[in-house]
């Protein structure tokens, strides 16, 4: 199994999950094939408004 990615990088000590958290979401925005791929999955349904 491959550790890519946020969810495999434990906090170091001292660091600040907030700050993490708010890195890690920065991170995300600038995949924009990422994003995409969660809405053309066949398993992921989510409501129009």
């Amino acid at each position: 199994m491959r550790n890519i990615g946020t969810s495999k990088k434990p906090l170091k000590k001292g660091e600040s999950l907030k700050k993490r958290a708010i890195l890690d979401l920065e991170s995300i925005k600038r995949e924009k094939k990422l994003i995409l791929s969660f809405f053309k999955n066949d398993k992921v349904s989510y409501a129009v408004a």
